[in-house]
């Protein structure tokens, strides 16, 4: 509701907490299994007396709820020193882990806590026992047949009746946050180790002279019609001359007959590709 404070927030929640564990809403085996998810105690020490439901003074709410915070509106604020009213939810924050969950365990969905705390909960109180009353009258008038679901009922009506024609009472909701430790912990050694391995590849790729990560990805991939150009260039840098097949044999046998037509055999070996290291491949040319 918008007229309750962060004051006020905090004796509700002190005020559920106490509750709560007069209840027993919280027990040993609750501390016990919070106390093993922190991973910080050994398995002995988180059952038996170390896992006591701690008590709650009272005389002393500072000590377990530290802080309390309402989340505002701040647009609509009144002024320079007003105060801007409330979105309908904050946040309380407890020194222990079993009166939080006494204080969730007590006011979530627990009627008992909606007139005081929870915006038109009074006038929906104030119907329910007086339909008749200003709250619930309807706009319409009601009772007609033929009507559509929905028509000849006020806004009040539509806004807080249930799916079986009853008026529901609004209610507090209360979710729990809490901080795996453990997981928490595990977290940041794991991000530490990333961080560890990055800057040892780095220290690796200078060392051997090798271009970083983000360097590679910034670099320009070649075409392929660019790449066999380039190939090419190659072949034309590295080609050596190497002597027809009828040079070769010119020395040790007497020259073919010529064919018919008295003109030079054509069907000599030529260089069709150097490699790198000077592979030669010869080709018939036809």
């Amino acid at each position: 509701a918008n007229h309750v404070d962060e004051a006020g927030i905090k004796r509700l929640a002190a005020a559920a907490a106490v509750n709560g564990l007069e209840r027993g809403l919280v027990s040993e085996e609750d501390v016990s299994q919070h106390l093993r998810a922190g991973g910080d105690l050994e398995p002995l020490k988180c059952v038996g007396e170390y896992a006591r439901v701690p008590s709650f003074d009272t005389k002393h709410i500072k000590k377990y709820i530290p802080s309390v915070y309402i989340v505002r509106d701040m647009e609509k604020k009144d002024g320079a020193g007003g105060t801007a009213p409330s979105k309908g939810y904050g946040f309380v924050e407890f020194t222990e882990h079993a009166h939080a969950l006494a204080c969730l365990r007590e006011l979530n969905n627990n009627p008992a806590y909606s007139e005081e705390y929870v915006a038109n909960a009074s006038k929906v109180m104030m119907y329910r026992s007086n339909p008749s009353s200003s709250a619930g009258r309807r706009g319409n008038g009601r009772g007609n047949k033929g009507k559509r679901e929905g028509e000849g009922k006020s806004a009040f009506e539509q806004q807080f009746q249930g799916d079986d024609g009853k008026i529901k009472i609004p209610r507090l909701i209360v979710e729990f946050t809490i901080e795996n430790k453990a997981k928490a912990r595990k977290q940041l050694e794991n991000r530490a180790k990333q961080i560890a391995n990055s800057e040892r590849q780095r220290e690796r790729a200078n060392e051997e002279g090798e271009a970083q990560p983000d360097e590679k990805k910034n670099k320009k991939k070649k075409g392929r019609g660019a790449a066999q150009r380039e190939k090419k260039r190659k072949i034309q840098e590295n080609a050596v001359a190497v002597p027809s097949r009828e040079a070769r044999t010119s020395r040790s046998a007497p020259a073919a007959s010529s064919p018919a037509g008295g003109g030079r055999d054509d069907s000599v070996w030529n260089v069709k590709d150097v490699g790198d290291e000077g592979e030669r491949r010869f080709a018939k040319k036809k």
